[in-house]
């Protein structure tokens, strides 16, 4: 079981500490000072200063010994702070931030999401 925090660009510097690669019997959270909360549907654990949550069960795992893990999780809950959201129940992305990253030459470069005034249906990308 798996839980992708969405984190805001307020949460950079706890991204960072995050993504050291840590021994086992370090608390990343506790380095970060971030709050644990519990999930809705699964055991793992959320970060309460995330924007949003994706609540995932594990469906497949590859592992290359010594260089990369793919986690492929099955989506089972996804909620999104209410503060977050417009009346129409869409994601305010110039409030919430949503953190993003794009690798540079020598390092992540991070921005967000910003709207471009277009929006896309689901329905859309159905082939007939």
């Amino acid at each position: 079981m798996i839980v992708i925090n969405i984190p805001s660009i307020d949460l950079v510097d706890a991204v960072m500490i995050c993504s050291k690669n840590y021994p086992k019997d370090v608390d990343e959270f506790e380095e970060a000072k971030l709050t644990v909360r519990e999930s809705e549907k699964v055991k793992a654990p959320s970060i309460a200063e995330c924007i949003g949550w994706m609540e995932c069960v594990l469906e497949k795992e590859v592992v290359e010994e010594g260089k990369y893990a793919i986690i492929i999780g099955k989506v089972v809950y996804l909620e999104v702070d209410d503060q977050y959201l417009t009346v129409d129940g869409a994601i305010d992305l110039e409030k919430a931030r949503p953190l993003s990253m794009m690798p540079g030459k020598d390092g992540m470069q991070y921005t967000y999401p910003r709207p471009i005034g277009e929006e896309r249906r689901y329905a859309e990308m159905s082939i007939k």
